[in-house]
């Protein structure tokens, strides 16, 4: 156990203190000149406190080590969830870039496919497996929800526009890809705000 200044509070067991307690205790008990059965009594009484002593020393050192255990595998934990949710927003946004100058369908097909289309999905798939609860306070999950409920609204989107490009636009009302387009990009910005109040929180 430390103190605030990062020093431990309670003493090793071979330390000279102990040391120098043990041997006062020994010249005590020289003083009364007990007999040999006393000498063993006391003998075996400073055994086995001297034991339970050394099970409480080891029994702290283990758990000051679980404790550090623990806390690193949080941080790490952490990290790779704040990786998932920042690669997540990166491609979300970068579909939300492209969605904002109002390509053809057919210019847009062709970014979708060769580009960033597989790489929203994998992204999504990983967003969706990270365990909210497991986030560590009210403020991240509410934005990890926000950031969740974009993709997942912009990936229903995605899924019209390549349905539109087998069809083709002559079953869509006027104005429906640019509306489409539209909120994308909305929902693009929408997450970069969540994001924000990610890494605030984080930090």
């Amino acid at each position: 156990m430390l103190n605030d200044c990062g020093k431990e509070l309670l003493k090793p067991w071979m330390s000279v203190q102990n040391v120098v307690l043990i041997g006062s205790f020994i010249f005590m008990i020289a003083l009364f000149k007990p007999t040999s059965s006393e000498v063993a009594s006391w003998v075996q009484a400073v055994g086995s406190v001297a034991a339970i002593w050394g099970a409480l020393s080891i029994g702290r050192k283990q758990i000051a080590n679980q404790i550090e255990m623990s806390h690193k595998e949080r941080v790490e934990r952490t990290k790779s969830f704040y990786a998932v949710v920042e690669g997540a927003v990166d491609a979300l946004t970068k579909i939300g870039n492209v969605s904002s100058k109002k390509p053809s369908l057919e210019a847009y097909d062709i970014f979708i496919n060769n580009y960033f289309g597989e790489r929203f999905k994998v992204s999504l798939h990983m967003l969706k497996g990270v365990p909210a609860h497991d986030l560590g306070s009210y403020e991240l999950v509410m934005a990890y929800s926000k950031i969740l409920s974009s993709m997942t609204y912009v990936s229903l989107l995605l899924a019209e526009l390549s349905e539109a490009i087998g069809t083709g636009l002559g079953r869509k009302p006027a104005g429906w890809m640019s509306n489409t387009y539209g909120l994308i990009e909305l929902h693009s910005s929408m997450a970069q705000r969540a994001w924000a109040e990610f890494q605030e929180v984080s930090d």
